[in-house]
């Protein structure tokens, strides 16, 4: 079976070459950096597959540094987390990491705000109505779409 990994591609116009690079050996999805900045980020958010392998869906996020190779895993089995929106501090770092989390026992959705830094709970938000699991999303502020 073909799963999903982070790699890193390196393009050389000039020798008109490109090069790949596995940066972690888990499964991963949706992968998002912090949108600051220019260049390669150290830290890629992504939606995963849990360590123990007990599940079949991809329940977790996960953090990968790229300098390091080390990575952090929030799982939410039997729960699935959508798509991690890394919310930028400044620099390279994420302050905060938000997810849409379709509880499926309640039949319902949250929005969950995970700290960057260690993906830890820092907050839950229970939405009105359930969206979609997989359904993609970008955040932005009220004043950028004419709101107050």
């Amino acid at each position: 079976m073909l799963a999903p990994k982070i790699e890193r591609l390196t393009i050389d116009p000039v020798a008109g070459t490109c090069r790949t690079r596995p940066l972690g050996p888990r499964i991963a999805e949706l992968p998002r950096v912090a949108p600051d900045g220019d260049g390669p980020r150290r830290y890629i958010f992504s939606l995963g597959a849990p360590p123990s392998g007990r599940a079949p869906f991809l329940t977790c996020i996960q953090r990968l540094d790229t300098q390091t190779g080390a990575d952090l895993v929030q799982e939410f089995h039997p729960d699935l987390p959508g798509e991690p929106i890394p919310v930028p501090r400044g620099s390279d770092e994420a302050a905060w990491v938000l997810t849409l989390v379709y509880r499926a026992t309640a039949r319902r959705m949250d929005l969950v705000m995970l700290r960057g830094a260690d993906l830890g709970l820092q907050a839950v938000l229970p939405l009105p109505h359930a969206t979609p699991p997989g359904f993609h999303g970008t955040w932005v502020e009220a004043a950028v779409l004419g709101g107050s």
